[in-house]
């Protein structure tokens, strides 16, 4: 089974604050680079390893090709900020922000389904009043179909442990349960992948607990 590979990066934050910690996290960036079917190579590609990825999935006698849905981060999801309990939100109060700043998927198509790994990347970055501790992360991955209508979903939480000393700590993460079998009249230059944080509220301590 051929598949194929695509990566993209995740915005710049705008206000002055995040634009001072993205100094730290934009050090991670590297070229497009590819890696074969497993977990164990995309995470690599998430962490630097690797080389240019194909840009098509060929399958089949008569050389159909196939398109992996694109992947993007939401422009409102990219970043992540943690106060210290009981302040204001104010970003001198900022106890951590978590960036994602790289991302990847893999497809396999099957006759009637396909099925994508996802990767994404990025840093836990110490605000004014944060320290050593451990975060945990709520990052929402989405298909989308036809109208930007989701179809699947799903939060994973991601434990970060940000050790004493550090500015910042790296993340990655490489999922492979997104399955869908697509229904009659769905294509799959229709479908497209989603990642950011989900924030029903930017967190307080109990997403983050200093050691």
């Amino acid at each position: 089974m051929k598949v194929q590979v695509e990566v993209g990066s995740g915005p710049r934050l705008l206000s002055a604050v995040v634009m001072l910690l993205m100094v730290v996290a934009c050090g991670d960036a590297t070229p497009l680079q590819d890696f074969r079917d497993s977990n164990a190579a995309l995470y690599a590609f998430l962490t630097g390893a690797g080389s240019q990825p194909p840009s098509s999935a060929p399958r089949g006698e008569e050389e159909e090709v196939l398109v992996c849905p694109e992947i993007e981060a939401r422009q409102d999801a990219v970043y992540y900020d943690i106060y210290a309990a009981k302040e204001l939100r104010d970003p001198k109060n900022v106890r951590y922000q978590a960036v994602i700043n790289k991302f990847a998927r893999q497809c396999d198509f099957q006759s009637d389904y396909f099925a994508i790994k996802l990767g994404f990347a990025g840093r836990v970055l110490v605000g004014p009043a944060g320290g050593p501790g451990e975060v945990t992360l709520p990052v929402r991955a989405e298909l989308a179909g036809k109208g930007d209508q989701v179809v699947w979903s799903k939060t994973y939480k991601i434990q970060v442990t940000v050790p004493p000393e550090s500015g910042s700590q790296f993340f990655a993460q490489v999922t492979d349960d997104l399955v869908y079998q697509p229904r009659f009249g769905e294509k799959l230059e229709d479908f497209r992948v989603y990642i950011g944080f989900e924030k029903e509220d930017e967190a307080t301590d109990p997403l983050a607990s200093t050691r």
